[in-house]
């Protein structure tokens, strides 16, 4: 929420604590149903009571923990080691809507609050690689998110996209495809938790977009009336230790989301570490995570796809040109000293780089047809906005891995929009 002297209350505190759950309707009735153990059923509409469910590891450095299990919460703790067996069934039981997201059935250990509509689950992964079930004051360490239903390769897709931004200079989540007998997940590392002395692991505090600016979960895109890069960049990232570097960072991440045709970087998908300070709060931009493509699908249109958020004015991929884009960072405080060949700049970074990240990808032994598949429509897409951008110029690319034609990009572009 905004730093002031004054104490929160109604319906800011209710949009914060809603920003820590799923979103997932049906997942969400689920959760207030379930009288399993010592639970009671609640309503979805009250926050604070789901959260007394499932809320003893959240998203940053919050616990909420009913009153009677506070004593028992604060001076216990551990971990509940599991088999990769054990893992597969959380997984599926997860992917199907059949579980609260990291438990096993019949036990009541893993009251975790995964936000987001995409189902997953969360563990902790101990020294020797193996996965436990972390509870009381022991925090989880990594995400595991299996495929959205319909989207084959998704996960692949993800790990991929996220390499990619580290490649180009982005700080982004780790991440991996891991498969626990027939269930295939990226594996994120959350950046939220901190490795201390003695291998103990601690929380960071963290918010997203939504929570800092006090906006509802259902109001995420800026075409619902949520927050955009302007109101991101003004209100957040100014208050940022490092306010010119974020702002830079977070127009690059958006114009990394545009070549990607990642349909879905809202203000959900981008989050600060909250910092102690003198007189209030400090923030800083944390690493970007659910970073994806849209492009190798089918129903993927340059020419009909909107952004998450508005560039200068415009939604629809095709209709966004350079004058936007200057538009959208001179709004957002950002003016790079080198004008418009910084947006030149970032989009050749990740033209040349996606062909070695797939290479990369592809040697750890992930399906090469697919990464060649990504790798090549991400080149392609690169090409295309340079040469739609910057037509008096041209450019030798590196060698990528597949023709032209078997990509997903459209072959004609609409005339530059007002």
């Amino acid at each position: 929420m905004p730093p002031r002297k004054e104490a929160y209350g109604g319906g800011c505190v209710q949009n914060w604590l809603e920003n820590l759950l799923p979103e997932n309707r049906l997942d969400l009735e689920a959760i207030a149903r379930d009288t399993s153990g010592d639970l009671k059923a609640c309503s979805t509409r009250n926050p604070l009571r789901m959260l007394e469910k499932i809320g003893e590891d959240c998203a940053g450095a919050i616990q909420v923990v009913r009153g009677e299990r506070l004593e028992a919460v604060l001076n216990a703790g551990g971990i509940d080691p599991v088999s990769d067996a054990d893992v597969e069934k959380m997984i599926r039981e997860v992917r199907l809507g059949r579980a609260v997201a990291g438990r096993l059935p019949g036990s009541s250990q893993g009251r975790f609050s995964l936000a987001g509509a995409q189902r997953k689950t969360a563990l902790r992964r101990l020294g020797d690689g193996s996965w436990g079930i972390p509870y009381g004051m022991e925090p989880t360490t990594h995400i595991m998110k299996p495929p959205i239903t319909g989207m084959p390769g998704q996960v692949e897709g993800e790990h991929f996209c996220l390499r990619l931004c580290r490649a180009t200079g982005l700080s982004a989540a780790s991440s991996e495809v891991l498969e626990f007998g027939l269930e295939t997940v990226i594996c994120v590392e959350r950046f939220d938790r901190l490795i201390a002395g003695n291998e103990k692991v601690v929380r960071v505090h963290v918010e997203d977009m939504c929570q800092a600016l006090s906006v509802p979960p259902s109001r995420k895109y800026q075409s619902d009336g949520g927050p955009g890069a302007t109101e991101i960049c003004g209100e957040v990232l100014s208050r940022s230790v490092r306010a010119d570097a974020d702002r830079e960072t977070f127009m690059q991440a958006m114009v990394t989301n545009w070549v990607l045709m990642g349909t879905d970087a809202h203000a959900k998908n981008y989050s600060v570490f909250v910092l102690p300070g003198a007189e209030r709060p400090a923030a800083a931009l944390a690493p970007l995570y659910d970073v994806n493509t849209f492009a190798p699908y089918p129903e993927a249109s340059w020419n009909k796809g909107t952004m998450s958020m508005s560039v200068g004015g415009k939604y629809v991929f095709s209709q966004i040109h350079e004058r936007h884009w200057r538009t959208a960072c001179d709004r957002a405080g950002f003016f790079p000293a080198e004008g418009a060949e910084w947006l030149e700049k970032v989009i050749f970074d990740i033209r040349e780089k996606a062909p070695a990240v797939a290479g990369k990808i592809i040697e750890e032994g992930l399906n090469p047809e697919w990464m060649k598949k990504l790798s090549s429509i991400t080149s392609r897409r690169c090409e295309k906005v340079l040469s739609t951008l910057f037509p008096l110029k041209t450019y030798s690319f590196i060698e990528d891995y597949c023709p032209s034609e078997e990509t997903n990009v459209e072959t004609e572009t609409p005339q530059p929009q007002p």
